[in-house]
């Protein structure tokens, strides 16, 4: 049997601090506008969550309407199909308030990470750019990270 060793241990403690710091790192460039623009993003996509519940729940009262003994008046189903109209209004104002609200966020933050990256680059050594890195490496690596960061923000956040 294998006994663990106080740096093995701590070893493996960092391992798994690692990914809650990633997020908060990806976070910690979010002025007040964005923190702004996120809690309405997030309040887009509870509407959007919700809206296929709401249809359920309307469509399941419509199917009762149908199968009961009394049929349904004109009224009725004029009423039905407003109720859809106005689920399907806020429908599409969610979907939109968390489309805009978190790419609005991302691009922001985006910038603001990219302008930071370059500047930690460009601090450097002149000697880390001739033995470490060439310089279309460096383009290379400031755009793939920020578009990796930039597409987490904008399109998988707000589906968690």
């Amino acid at each position: 049997m294998e006994t663990s060793s106080p740096s093995n241990e701590s070893k493996n403690c960092e391992k798994a601090k690692a990914p809650h710091g990633l997020i908060r790192m990806v976070f910690q460039q979010a002025d007040w506008k964005d923190i702004v623009l996120m809690g309405l993003g997030i309040c887009g996509c509870f509407v959007d969550g919700l809206s296929v519940s709401a249809m359920m729940l309307l469509l399941s009262r419509l199917m009762n309407g149908y199968a009961s003994v009394s049929s349904l008046t004109l009224q009725d189903v004029d009423q039905y199909a407003l109720m859809f109209v106005y689920i399907a209004i806020v429908l599409g104002a969610g979907a939109f308030l968390e489309g805009f609200c978190w790419g609005r966020t991302a691009e922001r933050q985006y910038s603001r990470m990219r302008t930071k990256y370059l500047k930690a680059i460009l601090r450097q050594q002149v000697g880390y750019f001739d033995t470490t890195l060439e310089a279309s490496r460096v383009t290379t690596s400031i755009s793939s990270d920020t578009l990796n960061i930039r597409g987490v923000l904008s399109e998988k956040v707000n589906y968690f």
